[in-house]
């Protein structure tokens, strides 16, 4: 059995909003937090408001790691709620040893595993059993439990894998997000496994693993086809190379003995999605806009938020190079739900490939738009885009594209069967 236990994502700043709130204006929101439509939803339902009464603003936000998805809806409705019996604006900002101790933590978990392999180390059978402890209370369980099932059977070919999968009610606290998402868990206990798998059949770590790596044509746990060149263990070599990792090995082996302070070295292979698991990019239905000015200048309004990772670079770098202008030309708007469309939450790495494509076509549907009204015609020049877009706006109005995700074709996900 292979046990995790709870972990604390010490970000940087700790959880902390500004909330008005009044009959004749709504609820007025503004925080540390990475998914601004998760906060709106919990206003709306918790003051029984329209939608256009509770607006959501995210103030720059110092670190999140999952520990400012669902909690700081908490908080918000906290300080919204005596904002709106005082009739004052009301500052909530836990400090540090209230967020570690009110807010949600990474899941424990408890792992079984049984392998059927032959002595020449081909895994021919997996079976796991594996358990994430959500605490008193259900949060984000039910999502977290998927990504660690996905890929609690690693980045291997076993012909045979039964996962059983579980999340249970605890006396503990609820647990909720942190990076990884229930992955680092399962692969935790998948990884330390394989090491005592090889040493049963006489192999080093390394060696079991290469056997057994997945490649092109060969399939998932849950049925995915490989259909990409995958050189598990070129990257693997690699790894080993930039480390140094058989020398340290050995070095902290012979330097360990007789000394209080141990070193060691290790390694684990796995693989690991970008975006919700199975069918969850499909029911977001992810928006995400993109509006020029009469200037020249373009804005990209998603609800995306910047935490620290980049998020703001790289949404104007996407819709830079889109419209072929200079970065400097592009501003990405505050996440702010009376301005940006709902493009999801800032989780499951899925800024950058899901969203960020989302802004890539919001801002080619731009440059059609100028094309078709006969504004502009590539190559151009700044100057000539900006001309497009003052001509478009004067005749027209408002220039503004929206793009809205759609699951590619040939991605399929069984949720009653977990295939796909």
């Amino acid at each position: 059995m292979y046990a995790t236990g709870e972990q604390e994502q010490l970000y940087i700043e700790t959880n902390g909003v500004i909330a008005t709130a009044s009959r004749e204006e709504g609820v007025v929101v503004q925080g540390s937090m990475q998914c601004p439509y998760y906060v709106h939803k919990a206003l709306v339902k918790l003051f029984d408001l329209p939608e256009d009464k509770v607006r959501v603003i995210q103030t720059e936000t110092g670190g999140g790691f999952g520990g400012k998805e669902e909690y700081p809806s908490m908080i918000a409705g906290h300080a919204a709620l005596l904002a709106w019996k005082s009739g004052r604006p009301v500052k909530m900002i836990y400090d540090r040893a209230e967020d570690m101790t009110a807010t949600t933590k990474r899941h424990p978990s408890r792992t079984r595993h049984r392998t059927a392999v032959t002595r020449a180390g081909q895994l021919l059978g997996m079976e796991i059993d594996f358990v994430i402890d959500g605490g008193a209370y259900a949060t984000l369980s039910a999502v977290v439990l998927p990504r660690g099932t996905i890929h609690a059977a690693g980045p291997y070919n076993c012909p045979n894998v039964r996962i059983r999968s579980r999340a249970v009610a605890t006396n503990a606290p609820p647990h909720g997000a942190f990076r990884g998402f229930g992955a680092p868990q399962s692969i935790f206990a998948l990884e330390r496994h394989l090491d005592k798998v090889a040493a049963a059949v006489g192999l080093a770590p390394e060696e079991l693993r290469r056997r057994n790596f997945i490649s092109r044509g060969e399939t998932t746990a849950t049925g995915q086809v490989i259909r990409e060149e995958v050189d598990m263990g070129a990257l693997l070599d690699r790894a080993f190379e930039l480390s140094d990792y058989h020398a340290k090995r050995e070095r902290f082996s012979r330097e360990n003995v007789g000394n209080k302070i141990k070193r060691g070295i290790g390694f684990a292979s796995f693989m690991h999605g970008a975006g919700f698991t199975g069918s969850g990019e499909k029911y977001l239905q992810s928006v995400v806009g993109c509006e020029a000015t009469a200037e020249g200048r373009v804005r990209v309004l998603a609800a995306s938020t910047e935490i620290g990772q980049g998020t703001n670079t790289i949404f104007a770098q996407i819709a830079a190079d889109a419209l072929k202008l200079d970065y400097e030309r592009v501003e990405v708007v505050r996440p702010d739900t009376a301005s940006v469309p709902n493009s999801g939450p800032t989780v499951a790495s899925r800024t950058c490939m899901i969203v960020g494509k989302l802004v890539e076509s919001a801002a080619l549907q731009l440059k059609q738009t100028l094309a078709g009204a006969g504004l502009l015609q590539e190559p151009y020049t700044a100057e000539e885009f900006e001309r497009a877009c003052r001509e478009y706006i004067e005749k027209n109005g408002a220039l503004k594209s929206f793009s809205q995700y759609r699951q590619p074709e040939g991605v399929e996900w069984d949720d009653e069967h977990y295939r796909g």
